[in-house]
């Protein structure tokens, strides 16, 4: 620390430069600290004893050398030191001029990434996929899970423990096969992260509600919808729509829309889903056909005219198979 602090003073001659540190008689410590506060000090040479419990507003530049042997923890609290008040901030990350572990590469570039306001969450999730959560039940407190992911352990370990104590509560959703583009262009969405994330939430999305709230979103954020993007928000409308229902599969093009059942829930019978479904009414739908697959599988086949009326069609077809209905 002193070393730093005297090569400073040379450097700039005509600023104040002091140095704080852990040590220190706490007289001292305090005087100094204050004197940067009031703008006394210019630069304040410092080790990680300003990590936390410091509102600095006139601070507005923080350099962090050797920001690689730093947790995120710490780099993200470090990094708070600044741009508390109204003038913009820069945190300046040294490393050496060598190869960096993959995980402090990755801590480093996570710090990068989240820089908005309310990404604590965001960081210490990363923070925890990159060191391991550890064994839950065993005696061992550390571990490593990025071969498959915070997220993805989190929903394994949850099934898991749920059928131990004899609960499943699995959310059960269609799988979607659709017979055209759906995506999140890269012109529409330049940063690959984003897409990523948007990706991820319409996944997770469990409701009507849940999709069109990221639906809003996109546009309020990246403007209007391209077509493809528009698939995409269909996809995830439509599993969402037959969650929990006995379709289990759906493949939709511009000639058919064809739904593959694991049984006749909600129907008690088997004719009374014949009725429902011969008394199914729309303008999309021209024609109608049973069949089973090579598994023995029961499925059913509308047929249409262009993709936008079997898409019309299918959202409607999410009434016949309703669990919210007993027929």
């Amino acid at each position: 620390i002193p070393f730093i602090t005297k090569k400073l003073q040379g450097s700039f001659p005509n600023v104040a430069v002091e140095n704080i540190h852990g040590q220190m008689r706490s007289r001292e410590l305090e005087h100094k600290i204050l004197s940067f506060f009031k703008g006394g000090v210019d630069i304040l040479v410092c080790t990680t004893i300003i990590e936390s419990g410091l509102d600095v507003t006139n601070a507005n530049c923080i350099i962090i050398n050797d920001a690689q042997n730093f947790g995120l923890s710490q780099l993200y609290q470090i990094r708070g030191r600044v741009g508390r008040g109204h003038n913009q901030a820069h945190c300046l990350l040294l490393v050496p001029r060598k190869p960096l572990e993959q995980n402090a590469h990755r801590r480093l570039k996570t710090i990068e990434q989240f820089t908005s306001l309310g990404s604590g969450y965001d960081i210490s999730m990363m923070d925890l996929e990159i060191r391991g959560a550890g064994s839950l039940f065993g005696y061992k407190q550390s571990g490593h899970i990025s071969s498959m992911g915070f997220e993805l352990y989190c929903e394994l370990l949850k099934e898991e423990v749920n059928l131990v104590m004899g609960k499943d509560e699995r959310v059960r959703f269609p799988n979607v096969v659709f017979g055209e583009d759906a995506l999140i262009n890269d012109y529409y969405i330049t940063n690959s992260t984003q897409r990523l994330g948007f990706y991820n939430r319409f996944s997770r999305a469990e409701t009507q509600k849940d999709v069109f709230k990221i639906k809003h979103e996109l546009i309020d954020r990246f403007g209007k919808l391209p077509w493809e993007t528009k698939n995409l928000v269909f996809i995830a409308e439509t599993r969402v729509l037959f969650k929990n229902t006995s379709v289990s599969n759906i493949a939709i093009n511009k000639t058919a829309v064809t739904l593959i059942l694991e049984n006749i829930d909600p129907y008690k019978t088997l004719d009374k889903l014949f009725v429902a479904v011969a008394g199914f009414n729309v303008p999309e739908n021209r024609s109608y056909q049973f069949c089973k697959t090579k598994k023995g599988e029961l499925s059913v086949s509308f047929s249409t005219v262009g993709i936008v009326a079997s898409m019309a069609l299918l959202l409607k077809c999410s009434q016949l198979f309703s669990v919210d209905n007993d027929k």
